[in-house]
């Protein structure tokens, strides 16, 4: 299947009305998901993928708010610029995604790395977030199992669904209940052009401590 056709599988499986579109988030092209209705709340998804990596939850949770899942910058359908791919680069993406798409002051929900993300976000622009939630977020010190990241090289060094079985032992608790159309959509991001230019900085972006903007006197 095409990377297209399995991010679609995926985007179907929600089973309510996605919208897709884009946004420019200053010069990055941004993709992204959203549905429901009510208070915002912003979904950043874990290293790999992209949006659609919110399969499972985006349906309930529209029930409830204006669900807002962008695909980070570097990942899914978004640019993938050669940039530093720092906290700080990510923190003032996320800004401008969300003065991009008018929202004044959000919820946000951080899986993963992008809990790490979302940890940095809320202490440079405490002002723009309600409430944090944080999924097995990055950024909290907690040193990646050697399994993990031996995984994690292997699947971004040669993509391939074998790499991707072997990786998801060690990151999922129960690999076995993921949609095989994530699996798939992992790998073809990454061997999209400029997919792996994250892949030798993703463990350093969720162990180093965080940086709180400086502000002048």
């Amino acid at each position: 299947m095409l990377k297209q056709d399995v991010r679609q599988a995926l985007i179907d499986n929600m089973g309510i009305p996605i919208i897709q579109t884009r946004t420019m988030a200053g010069a990055v092209n941004t993709a992204y998901l959203s549905a429901g209705a009510g208070s915002s709340v912003i979904c950043l998804h874990g290293g790999g993928a992209g949006a659609v990596t919110w399969y499972p939850a985006i349906g309930p949770l529209a029930q409830h708010f204006r669900v807002i899942a962008p695909d980070i910058v570097g990942y899914g359908e978004s640019d993938k610029p050669d940039a530093s791919y720092d906290k700080a680069y990510f923190a003032s993406w996320l800004k401008q995604f969300i003065d991009a798409i008018g929202v004044v002051k959000t919820h946000i929900i951080g899986l993963s790395q992008g809990g790490a993300i979302a940890l940095q976000f809320t202490l440079d622009y405490p002002e723009m977030v309600d409430k944090l939630v944080l999924v097995n977020s990055g950024g909290l010190g907690a040193k990646p199992p050697f399994m993990s990241i031996a995984g994690m090289a292997w699947l971004n060094t040669f993509p391939s669904s074998f790499a991707n079985r072997f990786y998801s032992r060690y990151i999922l608790f129960k690999p076995e209940n993921r949609d095989p159309n994530h699996g798939r959509y992992s790998i073809e991001v990454l061997k999209s052009k400029g997919g792996k230019r994250l892949s030798h900085k993703a463990e350093a972006l969720q162990c180093r401590p965080f940086r709180k903007r400086r502000y002048a006197a």
